[in-house]
């Protein structure tokens, strides 16, 4: 009957809807259905490819790359088979297993796809269009990671102007414009990436609001350059409002979250403020612990900056205990870079505490072997 929809498009559109709130296993199981129902349509129909495409992406941003790559590959072949090769849609296909080779940190494979996909938007589209601007953004995002700076800087800035133009307030300017402050404040120019940090706050606070993620990244990125220049008074408040708004969107418990306070903690740190940054250290090493394991590198590096904090707050007693944990586990076999390090500032305390014959025999006990 006219009207109607096949099972395929109900099952394609609640997976559409679920994903778009975030409710990612009522979209697999959508989506997975919908890929059944294609299937009978032939192996060279466009649904069957863009159901697959879809359940392929839906494993990328779970970093499911495993179940991800077949998908996204079969999708890219029905595609070529259906559409030729000049279709857009090929290069969307393109652009999408680059994006999952590219975190899987195979960045040749990931940039021969980008560059694919570039040229063929750039064929089948203009050189203006602004899924061009995508695809040199995408580009840009590698050749920073590599090491290729100038190459990036380019393709930022020419994604930039290409949304610029198509529409000024285009939300994907937001994040491009925050990646060029980025790219240009490790390049050591620092009044142009901050320029480049605040056209991008402004364009997102007006696009996106006040407490989307991709606003909070610019505004924490922004306060390190102030931090890195001293520039604290400023800096402090847009700590604060990024960090409001990153908790709220990763979650309170979420590992993220244990890192920004940490960043948050040395910043107080750094100037002194011990009581404000001790309870921020201690809450980044308990959720760094709970995510990672009391093991982990990045979980040890916090137990030692809380260590450190706590010998400055005259807390001495509990700061030993928490570096007698270093040795421990350096001796239990957790010989890593950050458990020698917690070793290393144990001895240097007792050296301090003017307790010189107990830190050498700790030395050439836990040193033996070396």
């Amino acid at each position: 009957m006219d009207g109607e929809k096949t099972p395929w498009e109900e099952h394609n559109e609640l997976g559409l809807k679920s994903f778009e709130e975030g409710d990612f296993d009522n979209a697999e199981n959508a989506w997975v259905r919908a890929v059944h129902e294609a299937r009978s349509f032939g192996d060279a129909d466009t649904r069957l490819a863009n159901t697959l495409h879809q359940l392929g992406m839906l494993y990328y941003a779970q970093h499911r790359h495993p179940e991800a790559e077949p998908l996204l590959v079969e999708a890219l072949e029905i595609r070529v088979k259906a559409l030729g090769q000049e279709h857009p849609s090929v290069a969307a296909s393109l652009n999408s297993i680059g994006q999952l080779f590219d975190d899987q940190d195979r960045t040749e494979d990931a940039a021969a796809l980008y560059h694919q996909a570039l040229e063929l938007r750039e064929r089948a589209l203009g050189a203006e269009h602004p899924s061009v601007a995508a695809s040199a953004n995408n580009l840009a995002v590698l050749y920073r990671k590599v090491g290729k700076f100038e190459d990036a800087k380019a393709l930022y800035e020419r994604a930039i102007q290409i949304w610029e133009k198509a529409d000024p307030n285009h939300p994907a300017r937001t994040k491009a414009l925050s990646n060029l402050g980025s790219l240009l404040w490790v390049q050591g120019q620092a009044e142009e990436a901050e320029t480049a940090f605040r056209k991008s706050m402004r364009l997102g606070v007006r696009v996106l609001g006040e407490d989307h993620l991709d606003v909070a990244h610019t505004r924490w990125s922004l306060a390190g350059l102030l931090e890195s220049q001293d520039r604290f008074e400023e800096a402090e408040p847009l700590y604060h409002q990024a960090l409001v708004a990153r908790v709220k969107g990763w979650g309170a418990d979420h590992l993220q979250t244990g890192r920004d306070l940490g960043v948050v903690a040395a910043f107080y740190f750094r100037q002194g403020r011990i009581a404000e940054a001790e309870p921020l250290q201690r809450k980044s090493y308990e959720l760094l612990e709970g995510n990672l394991g009391s093991t982990h590198e990045d979980t040890l590096t916090s137990l030692l900056d809380l260590a450190a904090l706590l010998e400055t707050a005259g807390k001495t007693e509990e700061a030993e205990a928490f570096l007698l944990r270093m040795v421990e586990l350096w001796e239990s076999g957790t010989r890593t870079f950050s458990s020698r390090n917690g070793v290393e500032a144990y001895l240097s305390m007792l050296e301090r505490m003017g307790r010189e014959g107990e830190a050498e025999g700790l030395r050439a006990r836990v040193f033996s072997e070396e």
